[in-house]
């Protein structure tokens, strides 16, 4: 009986540590993805911003700016990963030396019911691929054929923006 649950216990410590193994791991399209220490470019000074809109259309959201400095030719930036959410890097029309993001946030665009079939219209959310902490974001960029992630750490929060009259098509 006791080598029984001493079984019972190594079983189960095996299996708790096999779970805990995949933690921290970031994975996209199936495949592990390492971050990148030392990027064919330098980022400093990366700020976010909470906004809200003065209109409904204009909702509310986090304005990411990621200035950018010494890029190597051939560097191509393609997203950023934010707050559970993914958005094509763009530069900043008036300076293009800053890569800007506008993260919104999520609607409330599911449904409850107490008719359990009605409830079966919700969509599941897509898996983010990273486990990120409050402060940290993930831009990737594409080199010389390959696609890299690199992890931005520290961003500086600034103080809440009001947007009386905010574009509800978001801050281009």
């Amino acid at each position: 009986m006791k080598s029984l649950k001493s079984l019972f216990a190594i079983i189960t410590m095996s299996l708790t540590l096999l779970s805990y193994n995949s933690c921290g791991n970031a994975k996209a399209n199936g495949e592990s993805i390492t971050f990148q220490q030392n990027p064919p470019f330098v980022i400093a000074g990366v700020t976010a911003q909470k906004y809200t809109a003065g209109t409904k259309e204009g909702g509310s959201g986090v304005l990411l700016e990621v200035p950018v400095s010494n890029v190597k030719e051939g560097v191509v930036f393609k997203n950023l990963y934010y707050r559970e959410q993914v958005v094509a890097a763009k530069t900043n029309p008036r300076i293009r030396v800053k890569y800007v993001a506008t993260f919104k946030d999520a609607k409330k665009d599911f449904v409850m019911d107490s008719n359990s079939v009605k409830e079966t219209q919700n969509k599941p959310r897509d898996v983010f691929p990273f486990d990120l902490k409050v402060g940290e974001a993930v831009f990737s960029y594409e080199y010389q054929g390959k696609i890299y992630y690199y992890k931005i750490d520290d961003i500086k929060e600034l103080q809440a923006l009001a947007l009386p009259s905010q574009n509800p098509n978001g801050i281009d």
